[in-house]
């Protein structure tokens, strides 16, 4: 496995190891309306929340905790998925504070879905064609990463995450 594929596995999986220890999430609080729906005149706004997402998740350079980083992931309230998380945290060392994420296009396939490319940067440097294309969904009425989109990266560590587990797809 290539160094920048250990690198992207370990930030994800430092981020909930982390998260872990901090205990429950308490910065982001569960919106009391709907959010922006990816459609007509709410699509721009979807966007921004959808980038704002993938920066929360994947971006270490923003001084955001552990618990609020793993706040905007799908299902992370998972204990398998947890699980998952924190044995490749423990497996992995930490390059979190020197990633960040460059959201490149938002596409939406539905009122509540998006696909989305995005290009990680580690140490400065953008890694283009590394991590594959993502999506993020509407998830307790919060845009968030998808749950499919952080298994596909801990399956460049590990192919054998996409096929037993909280990760396998039905």
């Amino acid at each position: 496995m290539s160094r920048n594929a250990r690198l992207l596995v370990t930030l994800v999986a430092s981020a909930a190891m982390l998260a872990m220890l901090a205990g429950p999430a308490t910065a982001t609080v569960p919106q009391k309306k709907a959010p922006p729906a990816c459609a007509d005149g709410t699509k721009t706004a979807a966007v921004k929340a959808i980038k704002a997402a993938y920066n929360t998740v994947l971006n270490g350079t923003t001084g955001l905790t552990l618990a609020q980083k793993t706040s905007a992931i799908q299902e992370f309230d998972d204990p398998a998925f947890q699980a998952l998380f924190q044995m490749i945290a423990q497996q992995e060392a930490s390059m979190l504070a020197t990633t960040s994420v460059q959201v490149n296009t938002v596409t939406c396939t539905g009122k509540t879905k998006a696909n989305v490319k995005y290009t990680l940067v580690l140490s400065g440097k953008p890694t283009p064609n590394l991590a594959p294309p993502g999506n993020a969904v509407v998830y307790e009425n919060l845009w968030r990463v998808s749950k499919s989109t952080i298994c596909d990266l801990f399956s460049l560590l590990n192919p054998s995450i996409a096929t037993s587990g909280p990760c396998t797809t039905p």
